[in-house]
């Protein structure tokens, strides 16, 4: 950059990033590790969940349900991510339900940045909330689709609870039993983002297994919910909840529901 009065500046972090196509190279459950490859330094978003084509629109959708990487810087060339399989809420194992697909997604970092690590007592966007001043970042974007022209805390999305109203703890095996044939509840978000990701124009879409049930437009924080249950199989369901900002980020959880053979649900959850 050449300002009016012939001094040169160079800033490459002041330009909008380009999308990079990350190579996949493979995941192994047996030591838990996704292997993938960079073209150049970016920051990646790597999200594991169940992929199944749409009934009639042949398009393929399915729920998010972890996210590995949310938006954390990589170097070029080859890639490890590890991974225990488990769900957002740590309650059961992905890769083992059908259609279970991963996803990559990457946007350039400037050139010449630096990856630092370290710094165990605080992680840089908790860092971020504190921070004060004018960012020196000028450029901006018509609009902030797939991550473009975000703030950190804007850029990364915060962790999302369900808090279910009629569902009680059996006494072993972590598993929930869900009142009437109905699951009812409230989504809660929590983290340094949370805040500043409930402002983005955004949607909650409620799925159970990989059908989309349910699409509620402008989420807020303590949001209620309402899932019928009955009319299902006898067996395991999954209900899953995706917060999607229009912006990129995206706050998932779920709960698996067991079916019994007599239409009693009993939803199996994580951490409350």
């Amino acid at each position: 950059m050449v300002a009016s009065d012939g001094v040169h500046s160079y800033f490459p972090a002041n330009s909008p990033p380009s999308e990079v196509k990350a190579e996949i190279g493979y995941y192994d459950r047996r030591i838990a590790v996704l292997s993938y490859r960079l073209p150049v330094a970016a920051r990646v978003h790597v999200q594991a969940g169940l992929n199944h084509p749409a009934e009639k629109s042949g398009k393929v959708g399915g729920p998010v349900l972890k996210t590995l990487v949310n938006r954390e810087p990589r170097p070029a060339g080859a890639v490890i991510e590890t991974w225990n399989g488990l769900d957002e809420t740590g309650s059961y194992y992905v890769p083992d339900l059908t259609d279970f697909t991963m996803a990559v997604a990457a946007s350039s970092l400037p050139e010449n940045a630096m990856i630092t690590v370290g710094q165990k007592k605080e992680s840089f966007i908790d860092h971020a909330r504190t921070r004060g001043g004018v960012s020196l970042l000028t450029y901006s974007s018509a609009n902030h689709h797939h991550h473009s022209a975000l703030s950190a805390l804007d850029d990364v999305s915060p962790t999302l609870h369900v808090r279910a109203s009629n569902a009680l703890p059996a006494l072993t095996g972590g598993m929930w039993k869900v009142e009437g044939s109905t699951l009812k509840g409230k989504l809660v978000l929590e983290g340094p983002s949370a805040e500043s990701f409930a402002r983005q124009p955004a949607a909650l879409i409620i799925f159970l297994d990989t059908k989309r049930i349910e699409t509620k437009r402008t989420p807020a924080p303590g949001m209620l919910f309402d899932v019928p249950l009955t009319g299902l199989t006898p067996g395991p369901h999954i209900v899953a909840f995706d917060w999607a900002s229009e912006y990129g980020p995206v706050a998932a959880t779920s709960l698996r529901v067991e079916v019994g053979p007599h239409g009693g649900p009993v939803a199996d959850s994580g951490r409350r």
